[in-house]
């Protein structure tokens, strides 16, 4: 079982060092939405862990329409983070072009937040990646009869 784990664990990240291009974030996974909802869940308790709600606002780095991001974004608000939402290019350079108020100092802040979920290399494997900043948060999770175990530790590369 061990050696099952750590077989797992290293196919993830070698598939972590495969995905390097400007879209690499989103969600590539075509697990039920119960156990995205529990990802997400899981994904929220490690970042109030480490970025303390209250003070920290995110800025999405991208859309979160699908069944991983819309949970996580109401429960990173449900935890009292500021989240400011994606917004595609051409509204940014819209916005942009426009003269606009004086700007507070809280509404240029944000860390950047984005994130991936995929498969990992077996079925009911699912690696979660939270890109916030320039660091990367990853975990491996193994789902069983709609529940999810653990497959390893929370991975923080700097």
């Amino acid at each position: 079982m061990i050696r099952f784990i750590y077989c797992t664990l290293l196919l993830a990240s070698l598939a972590g060092c495969a995905a390097t291009g400007a879209n690499t974030s989103g969600n590539f996974s075509d697990a039920p939405a119960p156990v995205q909802q529990q990802l997400a869940d899981a994904a929220v308790r490690q970042l109030v862990l480490l970025y303390p709600p209250g003070s920290t606002r995110f800025k999405l780095q991208q859309a979160t329409s699908d069944p991983f991001g819309q949970p996580l974004a109401a429960g990173l608000r449900a935890s009292g983070y500021a989240l400011e939402d994606f917004k595609p290019a051409s509204d940014a350079q819209a916005a942009a072009a426009a003269p606009a108020p004086a700007a507070t100092p809280s509404s240029a802040s944000g860390v950047p937040l984005g994130y991936v979920l995929d498969q990992a290399a077996g079925p009911g494997l699912y690696r979660i990646g939270l890109l916030v900043g320039s660091q990367t948060l990853t975990r491996v999770y193994q789902a069983h009869e709609g529940q999810l175990v653990p497959a390893g530790a929370w991975v923080r590369k700097e």
